[in-house]
């Protein structure tokens, strides 16, 4: 998007009408192409059987694990297994979501809230002042913010091959403190040469605002929904994901209406505010966001403790979770979240 804005910029002003309406149009084709190709993505397993489609979540399943993976049985009646003791517990209300999922529910929050307040569309949004703020004026505008645009997506792609590997709160944690770090760079460079003739450091703070985007798109960008999603079991994900994402969005209006008075009366400080918060993240994922790296639905349930279906109920036993016997899955004793929690710290 970013580079049609650069390139439309171009148009002559006889059509001048082309610099704002062609950006808008090309936002058409690749929401064709989604609508397309969703057809061809296979339902999820939980929620068919949910609707009673057990054949076709068997299939699903399958499609997924691959026919040759030996844990397929297990799997899937652990899933239908676990979500008939959650139908036996539906939440009704967000009331009772939060009286007997609190953990699950503020974890899901948190991890959204988080997200909005790194500072991450702040700059995406004000970039353009930013760079004008560093002295760099015309079209050169347009076009970092192009390259700032291409550069988050293609470091998104190694985060999404990597996530599994690297585990979703030590991407958190160390993603929040990479961003202190840039951000306490990109303000006391600013502090020093915003406004002057040294070009060597403008440039360092452009540079270091698009290392704020490689920092954020490693650690943060699609570990917040995946982790805020699978933190949640089937049955209230539609009700916690509402309250997650509404929190989301909530804080990120707040922020960015508050950036251009904020810019405005005490510039570069401002970086201040979102080293600060984002120091509070790192913390509060050390602290409190349990690993779910390498964890089926049912596995995280046993890490919030929640109820799970006993191991003689699912067939073949698992030999092994984590290097640990699994045991039966019930029971509290043998296999805690605090045991979990131990094993999973970033």
């Amino acid at each position: 998007a970013n580079w049609v804005g650069y390139a439309s910029s171009y148009a002559p002003e006889n059509i001048k009408d082309f610099r704002w309406r062609f950006p808008l149009a090309m936002q058409i084709p690749p929401g064709l192409i989604v609508f397309a190709g969703i057809w061809f993505l296979p339902y999820s397993p939980r929620w068919l059987i949910t609707q009673g489609r057990e054949s076709e979540a068997y299939s699903a399943l399958k499609r997924l694990m691959g026919p040759d993976d030996e844990n397929f049985e297990v799997e899937f009646n652990r899933m239908k297994e676990q979500i008939k003791l959650e139908k036996a517990r539906e939440v009704g209300s967000f009331f009772e979501l939060w009286k007997r999922y609190r953990r699950r529910v503020l974890v899901s929050v948190a991890v959204q809230t988080c997200t909005s307040l790194s500072g991450v569309n702040v700059i995406s949004y004000y970039q353009t002042i930013l760079y004008a703020g560093v002295g760099i004026t015309g079209k050169t505008v347009l076009l970092l913010s192009g390259a700032y645009g291409t550069l988050g997506p293609l470091v998104n792609m190694i985060s999404l091959w990597k996530v599994d590997s690297w585990g979703r709160t030590r991407s958190l944690f160390w993603g929040a403190v990479g961003l202190v770090v840039d951000l306490t760079l990109v303000m006391t460079l600013t502090r020093f040469y915003a406004g002057t003739t040294n070009s060597v450091g403008q440039g360092f703070i452009i540079a270091f605002i698009f290392c704020y985007t490689v920092i954020y798109y490693l650690g943060f960008n699609s570990v917040t929904w995946i982790y805020g999603a699978e933190v949640l079991p089937v049955h209230i994900r539609s009700k916690g994901n509402a309250l997650a994402a509404f929190s989301h969005f909530i804080f990120n209006i707040a922020v960015n209406q508050a950036a251009p008075t904020a810019f405005a009366n005490i510039g570069y400080r401002f970086y201040a505010l979102f080293i600060a918060l984002n120091l509070c993240t790192a913390v509060i994922v050390w602290a409190y966001f349990p690993e779910t790296k390498g964890l089926s639905l049912e596995e995280i349930a046993v890490l919030f403790g929640d109820e799970v279906v006993p191991e003689s109920r699912l067939g073949p036993s698992i030999n092994n979770l984590h290097g640990h016997e699994a045991g039966d899955l019930n029971s509290s004793k043998d296999l805690s979240a605090d045991h979990f929690e131990q094993i999973h710290k970033p």
